[in-house]
């Protein structure tokens, strides 16, 4: 839902294939990461300074930042196709 990676073409509707894997993703790689018990986001996932960054591909958005070690995140997979909706 929403539009916080419109920037990487990814809107609203559409279907993102992920591959699942429990690994931290590579440097700039769009991923799917499970925040706390309930919530899950798509985000570009960095690592700087011992700190994790989510990064949403509209400017519109701050980043989220977490610790290394933070049990509210967990990585869930990493996008390898998009499925764009139809209008």
């Amino acid at each position: 839902m929403g539009d916080s990676m419109s920037g990487a073409g990814i809107r609203h509707g559409d279907l993102l294939l992920v591959e699942k894997q429990d690994l931290w993703p590579r440097q700039g790689e769009i991923a799917v990461f499970q925040l706390g018990d309930t919530s899950v986001t798509v985000k570009r996932f960095y690592r700087k300074a011992q700190r994790i960054y989510l990064e949403s591909d509209n400017p519109k958005y701050v980043p989220l930042i977490y610790s290394e070690n933070s049990p509210d995140l967990r990585p869930i997979g990493v996008a390898v196709a998009l499925l764009e909706r139809e209008d």
